[in-house]
């Protein structure tokens, strides 16, 4: 290397300071390429070791989710265990009333086909009680539905796990839940760890392939899940990771670094500005439709409320109409024929017949002011014994007697003497109709402690088992009617604060049995008629 002198100090020519910045240089790619080369020998062994270190870490996550979706199933089974219901429906089921009945098994089927569609892990789900399964709802088809009593689940049903809860307040009554761990686990793929599977036996330790297991436990269900949940991945895709990696070293660091953190960045911000407006915009799209369908329910309910109601009045202003139309036939014979006695009798008849649909009228407008509804003492005999006088022209051939009504005002009771005496009339109109001729009604009106008992018993043919559960819900009827008038005389016992039941009774004939709280008694104030039971 020349020198040469400059004021007496020896410097470096620029010839030679570039040769030296050259030859440094190419030793610094010697170096470069030198453990460039160390690298990419090393390579494979290093991305195998990192790729099962990851594999562990990724499919460590990937359990500690599917533990964490069978604690939060789990929580979710308790809470609709301990949900009103669920609570209410043991106790309800031994109501001597089929609508509490009915209403509570409803409620309970409700509940729990909603948890089953919002929990897609769940197969079936049964509410058990001392006396054997009350409900059972599951998936047919991948629908959730009500399954019937003595359902057997299908053999494909076999490597689910159960857990029974006890319900809070009802003596010896469960929730059963069955989750498929499979679905609990969720897609069965994953973008880095390839195809994940589920066992109840450690997977066998593979040569060619990456691997990687964890165990799940959990000792709440039954029977207790003892899993293994493992992943496998060709080793071909890390000989080609280590390609790539090689690929990487000839190119310039700074500038692959430089670029792959401005890009990643920019995706990362762009990716997480889409989901955001993703989020907002499904966001506003569910309550839009949400708000649509409150709208849509809420329409279909008033339009609902109209026809039961318009439906109610029709039916209860029939009866006495077709009386009248009976007298005015019976008037026009007695005119005909100059009886004068009995033609002023049945213009009475026909004005009681008005009377009665007037009343109707003034207690339709009553409804929609309850507190103009007329509350007073009534002695429940009066409208028995008018009810039966009115129906007496009508159905000859029938005999009704009315016992009991002598007791110096001990079958008085608080109410609204219209809506009562619709009432009897209603359930003395459905026994005559139902007599043959010769046919016989007993009412007998009794005071029972606090209550007012009245028992309607006819000789017919009674009533039909498959009937008894169903004879108070709006627009049933065994006979082609418009199946009103059981449920409002259902409704009118309610809202005076009583109780009405139906039954065969033991000589034969249906038996009615209506209980009113006596006047002055506790409860004995009914409610405004339309008011919420």
């Amino acid at each position: 290397m020349r020198r040469r002198l400059v004021n007496g100090r020896s410097v470096f020519s620029p010839r030679w300071a570039a040769l030296a910045a050259t030859v440094a240089l190419l030793a610094a790619l010697v170096v470069v390429n030198a453990a460039a080369i160390r690298e990419i020998v090393h390579a494979r062994g290093d991305a195998r070791r990192l790729a099962r270190s990851e594999m562990g870490l990724r499919l460590e996550e990937r359990a500690q989710a599917f533990r964490a979706r069978l604690a939060a199933l789990q929580a979710d089974l308790v809470f609709l265990a301990e949900s009103e219901p669920l609570r209410e429906l043991p106790g309800r089921m031994l109501s001597g009333d089929p609508m509490v009945r009915r209403w509570a098994r409803l409620n309970a089927e409700g509940a729990l086909l909603l948890f089953l569609q919002a929990h897609p892990p769940l197969e079936r789900l049964e509410l058990i009680t001392p006396t054997g399964p009350a409900t059972i709802v599951g998936r047919r088809e991948g629908v959730a539905t009500v399954l019937p009593p003595g359902w057997e689940p299908p053999p494909a049903a076999e490597g689910l796990v159960a857990t029974r809860l006890s319900i809070p307040g009802s003596a010896g009554a469960l929730l059963a839940g069955w989750a498929d761990p499979a679905r609990v686990l969720g897609e069965g793929e994953d973008p880095f760890l390839g195809a994940l599977t589920l066992s109840r036996r450690p997977p066998a330790e593979p040569r060619e392939e990456l691997a990687a297991a964890v165990r799940i436990e959990d000792g709440r269900w039954e029977p207790p899940v003892e899993l293994w949940l493992s992943a496998r991945r060709e080793a071909s895709e890390m000989e080609r990771s280590a390609a790539s990696l090689a690929r990487g070293y000839r190119r310039t660091v700074i500038w692959n670094l430089t670029v792959i953190v401005a890009v990643s960045a920019a995706v990362a911000l762009a990716l997480r500005q889409m989901r955001q407006r993703a989020r907002a915009e499904a966001a506003v799209e569910h309550e839009r439709r949400v708000r649509e369908l409150e709208r849509g329910l809420l329409h279909s309910e008033r339009l609902a409320s109209v026809g039961r109601f318009a439906a109610g009045v029709a039916h209860e202003v029939n009866n006495p109409l077709e009386g009248m139309a009976n007298y005015l036939s019976l008037l026009e014979g007695d005119l005909e024929s100059g009886r004068a006695d009995a033609a002023r009798l049945r213009a009475r008849q026909v004005r009681e017949g008005l009377d009665r649909a007037a009343a109707i009228v003034r207690r339709v407008l009553a409804f929609s002011d309850p507190a103009r509804s007329p509350r007073e003492v009534v002695d429940l005999a009066g409208p028995v014994r008018e009810a039966a006088e009115f129906l007496a022209p009508r159905f000859p051939e029938v005999a009704i007697v009315v016992r009991g009504g002598a007791s110096g005002g001990a079958l008085r009771v608080a109410g609204n003497r219209v809506a009562l005496g619709q009432l009897f009339l209603n359930l003395l109109l459905n026994a005559c109709e139902e007599l043959e001729a010769g046919g016989r009604i007993e009412v007998e009106l009794e005071r029972t402690g606090d209550e007012v008992v009245a028992r309607l018993r006819d000789d017919g043919p009674g009533l039909a088992a498959e009937a008894l559960d169903h004879l108070f819900e709006p627009f049933y009827s065994t006979r082609g009617s418009t199946g009103l008038g059981l449920a409002l005389c259902h409704g009118i016992v309610r809202d005076h604060g009583g109780r009405i039941s139906a039954a065969n009774a033991p000589g034969g004939g249906a038996l009615f049995e209506i209980r009113l709280p006596a006047a002055g008694t506790a409860g004995a104030e009914p409610r405004a008629e339309g008011a919420p039971a």
